[in-house]
């Protein structure tokens, strides 16, 4: 099979997949594995179809691991096969693979970060889970020095509050917002978990607290924590439409192809005029007549043109007037 064919049968592949027709795909890239066993995408994707098909980290190890070997700089390769090394245990090995990626200039979720579990604070009889004028209070002039630039001052009075009310939920928030503004998304996001834990415990909801932290899920790569979120928010705020395109976002990042294409179109029946829907809808379409295009030669200004869309080429994506094949 020659070098043509073998592109026209992943973007055929690669088609029934985000149609969610996993079968078909997973025969499709397992010919491509026959012509060429080391092919980086076919052994990605076939590892993504193992996680989505519930077959479990220890089936789709191997294969994403020939395809991060295969292609070791490619983002997505290297963030599946870490996450998967993390999920079967082997922090090790996960470290050293994060390692490599870093010094090829790769972002993504920390191991560590991975593996970390949302743990509430453990109760004490000194502490109180009741928004007090006091704690109310403590809190404000944290948020206040946050907002001032004193993120220092602002970090000591947080851990002030924690050793002093640490089964408050206000408490593990200020510390979250002082761990988000000094950027240590590690720390942020556990503290901000643990103030989602004890705010759902006093039977409260805190839709700044889920934003906030739906978007530093989101940043870090862990996308179905941050459509969980997103889904707790908008049991609150249903027409909430920032929260929508954030989960929707997730969805696409994490291969739920099918799942983000019927909530855009389900809240572009809300949100007629909203661009974001329409972006994130003409993203997939745009990047299989992009595959498809790469098959018969570089197109590399094609790559320019998606790096910066607008509304209006989306709009024009949609209706097949741009990027004709």
């Amino acid at each position: 099979m020659q070098r043509q064919d073998l592109q026209e049968v992943l973007y055929l592949a690669a088609t029934h997949h985000q149609a969610g027709q996993l079968d078909e795909a997973e025969k499709l890239y397992k010919q491509v594995l026959q012509e060429q066993s080391n092919n980086p995408e076919a052994n990605h994707n076939l590892g993504i179809i193992a996680m989505q098909t519930g077959k479990g980290a220890a089936i789709a190890l191997p294969l994403f691991e020939r395809g991060w070997q295969a292609d070791p700089a490619h983002q997505q390769h290297w963030q599946s096969y870490v996450r998967a090394l993390v999920a079967n245990g082997d922090n090790a090995a996960a470290s050293a693979v994060y390692a490599d990626g870093k010094k090829r200039g790769l972002t993504g979720p920390a191991p560590e970060l991975l593996q970390s579990r949302q743990q509430a604070p453990p109760r004490t009889a000194q502490n109180t889970a009741h928004d007090t004028p006091d704690l109310q209070a403590a809190y404000t002039k944290i948020i206040k020095r946050i907002d001032q630039g004193d993120i220092i001052g602002a970090e000591r009075a947080a851990q002030d509050l924690i050793n002093s009310s640490s089964q408050n939920r206000l408490s593990w928030k200020a510390l979250g917002l002082v761990a988000r503004a000094r950027h240590r998304d590690t720390d942020a996001i556990s503290a901000l978990g643990n103030a989602i834990s004890l705010t759902q415990r006093a039977a409260l909801v805190d839709t700044e607290l889920l934003s906030i932290q739906g978007q530093l899920l989101y940043q870090n790569g862990m996308y179905n924590e941050s459509i969980a979120i997103m889904h707790h928010l908008l049991s609150a705020q249903p027409d909430n439409q920032d929260a929508v395109a954030l989960m929707a976002r997730a969805m696409l990042q994490g291969h739920r192809i099918g799942e983000a294409q019927a909530l855009c179109s389900k809240a572009l029946q809300k949100w007629p005029v909203s661009a974001d829907f329409y972006l994130i809808l003409a993203k997939p379409k745009a990047e299989r007549r992009i595959r498809r295009l790469q098959a018969i030669g570089p197109h590399s200004n094609l790559k320019m043109i998606w790096q910066k869309p607008t509304a209006g080429w989306a709009l024009s994506c949609l209706r097949g007037s741009t990027m004709r094949t």
